[in-house]
């Protein structure tokens, strides 16, 4: 990206160089995920809601099968960088996206893949969500969770900063 895309781009992502026209902003809208939905010839952009930021949004060519995923599934482990980040939304959006059963799935970063980037993702977070509520119920603090299920699962999943994210949101949603 040369100097004045970066410069034509603010912190709410929209590029205002000569010409561009921004996306609806619907579809990025915190709160409106399941509600709102553009459709044309066999595309669909999907509101997600919170999930990797505040207004996840993917794109389905169902005619072909392939969905742009963003940061919602991919290779690399998942990491919540909003505050309205939830553990259990991340995994009814990823039935959602699951339930398409996409051939090809094309997320924000790194190689393409399939649908076992959702299910991958879905074993992880379901995995920390199981830990963590089983440790908070024993009466362990936040950082006694952390600490434990970051040793547990270092082998498997190895980025401690996205794992102690995923464990804080865990630990907040767990009763």
């Amino acid at each position: 990206m040369d100097d004045e895309s970066v410069t034509a781009l603010r912190d709410d992502g929209i590029d205002r160089r000569p010409g561009c026209r921004p996306a609806p902003a619907l579809l990025a809208s915190p709160g409106v995920e399941g509600k709102q939905r553009l459709t044309a010839r066999g595309v669909d952009g999907m509101a997600m809601g919170a999930n990797h930021t505040r207004g996840d949004t993917v794109i389905w060519v169902e005619p072909d099968g392939v969905l742009f995923a963003g940061d919602i599934a991919m290779k690399g482990m998942p990491a919540f960088v909003s505050s309205r980040s939830s553990l259990n939304h991340w995994l009814d959006s990823l039935n959602r996206l699951d339930a398409l059963k996409p051939q090809v799935l094309v997320p924000s970063h790194g190689p393409l893949g399939d649908a076992g980037f959702i299910a991958g993702y879905r074993a992880y977070l379901t995995t920390v969500r199981t830990r963590v509520a089983a440790l908070k119920a024993q009466g362990q603090t936040l950082e006694q969770v952390t600490q434990t299920v970051t040793a547990e699962l270092k082998g498997n999943y190895p980025d401690a900063g996205r794992l102690a994210g995923a464990i804080r949101v865990a630990f907040a949603e767990a009763r």
